[in-house]
């Protein structure tokens, strides 16, 4: 059914399903107030919906990052060993709807550093990052935000490090609150913010 319906309606569908979820996040909100044509797009050419079952594997360590997940629903259990990680001690945690992994792997270029399972069914936003940085070539605004932001991210996930932060992992990366980014932004970009 879905095959009869035009391109511009199969995207403008993508879009709408992802947007709720996507807005979660203050950057892709603003890239969808900035120009819904665009985000449209955006979501139809970067991001994937994906159901997961119980056992099934999100990422394993060591593995390159290609794309950032957002939990819609259901559970994950990500896990950390000394092997494969900074953690001193296995390290597990429970996460739900709404949490962000690997969110580096837009910004960076990221290898896993933990294992995410999923505990229970899952539905599973991937915002591929090739895709991400293709999409915001093609906007001016929307490359020169993205250009900065990656910069901004990529220089506190460089930094960050003991005994002032925390080692990142692909849960969280130390000091990238979306307002301490665009603070540290270029002006040009902070304007456009």
């Amino acid at each position: 059914v879905l095959g009869l319906l035009s391109s511009v309606l199969r995207q403008e569908l993508h879009a709408e399903i992802c947007a709720p979820h996507l807005e979660r996040h203050p950057l892709f909100r603003l890239w969808r107030n900035i120009d819904w044509a665009w985000f449209r797009r955006f979501c139809f050419a970067s991001v994937t919906v994906a159901e997961h079952m119980c056992k099934d594997d999100l990422f394993v360590s060591g593995s390159v990052a290609n794309a950032a997940y957002l939990i819609v629903r259901g559970e994950l259990l990500y896990t950390q060993e000394p092997g494969s990680s900074a953690a001193r001690t296995p390290t597990e945690i429970a996460v739900g709807g709404g949490t962000w992994l690997a969110e580096a792997a837009l910004w960076s270029e990221w290898i896993h550093v933990g294992h995410a399972q999923a505990v229970t069914a899952c539905q599973v936003l991937s915002i591929r990052a090739e895709q991400l940085l293709e999409s915001c070539r093609s906007h001016i605004t929307m490359q020169l935000i993205e250009g900065e932001y990656r910069r901004c991210f990529h220089e506190r996930l460089v930094n960050a490090m003991p005994p002032l932060l925390v080692w990142p992992s692909d849960l969280e990366v130390p000091s990238t609150d979306f307002g301490d980014l665009v603070f540290s932004m270029a002006r040009p970009a902070q304007v456009l913010v």
